[in-house]
């Protein structure tokens, strides 16, 4: 005798009308991939979830970052202060310029404190009346066209002056006469090199001679050069100084080494006045 709750279910299931075992097949696998679908999206959003709250942890309340500082950087435990500045140094102006930075700038006027003066000569001279006489009728080259030879032509002379202290008249009369130049920039040291060539070449006749009896003695440069103008004539010393592009002959008859030198370094000393080299 069949069980009374199968029999009911049956009597009530009876005149139920099913669907194909295929269809009912295919129900189950659509049922099936939605719940799977369903749960894979609830897990995504889970995660994402979990995700972002541990972003949102981790980060905190977004700050303003300042450029060149780094967003790591631990806060301090006090607020910052500005670091104290020192007050940029007034303004001289766009033509102001640090010693250094530019070259110092010769003067261009041969003026009277480039000589020497009647105190470095010793007691009892003055100035001549004019100061070109002699007109340059005992310089270094004046010598070299006397004796004949290829002088050195003064190339970057520039402007230049020439004065004279006497002492005493007629034939027991002395003297001292200057002549003070300025060259280029550059040609100065060119040219007492020059005279170190061109003095040596010079060979003259008939009793005459040039040579360079000292150098390099006064200033940046000098040459003491003896001068014979034949028979007769007292020999002549000339002395060469230079200064930075200034440069100074000096006349002083039968001066020996010693009065050469001392009258020579006196002479650089005055010469200072004109350089920016000293």
């Amino acid at each position: 005798m069949p069980d009374p709750l199968f029999q009911t279910l049956f009597d009530d299931t009876e005149a139920v009308p099913w669907a194909p075992t295929g269809t009912v097949r295919d129900r189950a696998r659509t049922r099936t991939r939605r719940t799977r679908a369903a749960a894979l999206a609830a897990a995504t959003v889970a995660v994402v979830m979990v995700l972002g709250g541990v972003a949102l942890a981790g980060r905190g309340p977004q700050k303003h970052v300042q450029p060149g500082i780094s967003p790591t950087a631990a806060p301090s435990a006090t607020p910052s202060q500005p670091a104290p500045t020192t007050p940029a140094a007034p303004s001289t102006g766009a033509s102001s310029t640090s010693a250094s930075s530019q070259p110092a700038v010769e003067p261009t006027a041969i003026v009277d404190g480039l000589f020497l003066q009647l105190a470095d000569v010793g007691t009892g001279y003055k100035w001549a009346a004019t100061e070109d006489s002699g007109g340059g009728d005992w310089t270094v080259e004046y010598a070299f066209s006397a004796l004949q030879c290829t002088g050195s032509g003064m190339s970057g002379l520039g402007d230049h002056r020439e004065r004279t202290m006497v002492k005493g008249t007629g034939p027991n009369a002395s003297g001292v006469t200057q002549f003070v130049a300025r060259f280029r920039p550059g040609t100065a040291a060119r040219y007492l090199d020059e005279l170190r060539t061109k003095i040596p070449a010079c060979k003259p006749s008939n009793g005459m001679a040039i040579k360079i009896a000292d150098q390099r003695f006064a200033g940046q440069d000098a040459l003491r050069v003896e001068v014979t103008y034949g028979e007769g004539y007292t020999p002549v010393a000339l002395i060469v100084v230079r200064q930075g592009d200034l440069v100074s002959q000096i006349s002083a008859r039968a001066a020996d080494h010693d009065q050469a030198a001392a009258l020579a370094r006196k002479a650089a000393a005055r010469m200072c006045g004109g350089t920016p080299v000293c």
